[in-house]
């Protein structure tokens, strides 16, 4: 599972490492989500913990899909765990609904992207001002959790080169 702020490569790395592995990545569906969202009701449109939940139910679906092609491992760019955070930076707390559901989630390893990315904005991203905030707070649940984790800093074939290992020790273990 990739995590991480706003725009600090989480996506390019999900696909650099399905290309150099042949595992199958699941995409982000918050951001598919939000701008279909902002499409209709506009930039900076109010969220509802509804929004959230669902966010996170089809975040797992998506990973089913993955899972059930018989992969050994799949690669994530993000999930329902996250998307509780992801709550918190918009709502202003924690939802219990979305938390419960990101609860169910199944990780084997996380990736944490470091934010020495600089920030490029698009039509749905508005959070340059919370990506310290929320590499923060991703670090502390991380630390605070017990699945495995590692924080990735550098250029992107340096991430790359850091990650690799891992999927590799991961997937001969399997």
């Amino acid at each position: 599972m990739v995590v991480g702020a706003e725009s600090t490569g989480k996506t390019t790395l999900c696909q650099d490492l399905a290309e150099r592995t042949g595992l199958p990545w699941v995409p982000e569906y918050g951001r598919d989500y939000t701008i279909e969202k902002y499409g209709k009701e506009g930039p900076g449109a109010a969220w509802t913990s509804a929004e959230f939940a669902h966010i996170a139910r089809v975040q797992q679906e998506w990973e089913a899909r993955a899972e059930s092609t018989g992969a050994p491992l799949i690669i994530c760019d993000t999930n329902a765990w996250a998307t509780g955070l992801w709550h918190e930076r918009y709502m202003g707390s924690r939802d219990p609904e979305t938390d419960a559901i990101g609860a169910k989630d199944r990780a084997d390893f996380y990736i944490l992207d470091g934010l020495d990315v600089p920030f490029e904005p698009d039509d749905i991203r508005d959070g340059q001002d919370y990506r310290e905030w929320m590499h923060d707070e991703f670090k502390r649940l991380l630390e605070a959790g017990d699945v495995p984790w590692m924080e990735v800093t550098g250029s992107r074939e340096a991430r790359i080169a850091k990650v690799l290992p891992v999927i590799e020790s991961m997937l001969r273990s399997d």
